[in-house]
């Protein structure tokens, strides 16, 4: 049964490992102007906590979360993260129905990457390797995780 209390609890917790990780690099990302990818961010969650503080976010899913919710996706995410003290700032977040081996983005388009818990489901990593690559801007990072 999905416990929402838990799912920000996990998300959160994603978040502060990523966070965690990118400083143990020496990687200090500037988000107030940063354009970031959540590639294979399905439900949108960890996207919509980090448009709080980045310049834009963009949710990268192959499942089309606005047509399951009837065009209501982004306006139901906004009240989720309401109801847990989270604001989501809508002009800054997107939600995109993508490939993530075939991303419609254009080159160089991203200041960071990032994608958690969702190469497993991808059949061809590599090529959504080479994708995330393409779309980051040189210098740029990317953060993949696996569960």
């Amino acid at each position: 049964m999905y416990d929402e209390a838990a799912d920000f609890t996990e998300h959160l917790t994603q978040i502060k490992s990523m966070e965690n990780m990118l400083a143990e690099a020496s990687v200090a990302l500037d988000w107030s102007s940063a354009t970031v990818c959540d590639v294979g961010g399905g439900g949108g969650l960890r996207a919509a906590l980090l448009a709080a503080r980045a310049k834009r976010v963009h949710c990268a899913d192959i499942f089309d979360q606005q047509a399951r919710y009837d065009g209501e996706f982004v306006k139901l995410l906004f009240e989720k993260l309401g109801r847990h003290g989270h604001y989501l700032p809508i002009d800054r977040f997107e939600f995109n129905a993508t490939d993530a081996t075939h991303l419609f983005y254009r080159d160089q388009w991203f200041d960071f990457v990032l994608s958690v818990n969702s190469f497993e489901h991808i059949p061809d990593p590599d090529k959504a390797l080479r994708e995330i690559a393409r779309v980051l801007r040189p210098g740029s990072f990317a953060y993949i995780s696996f569960d």
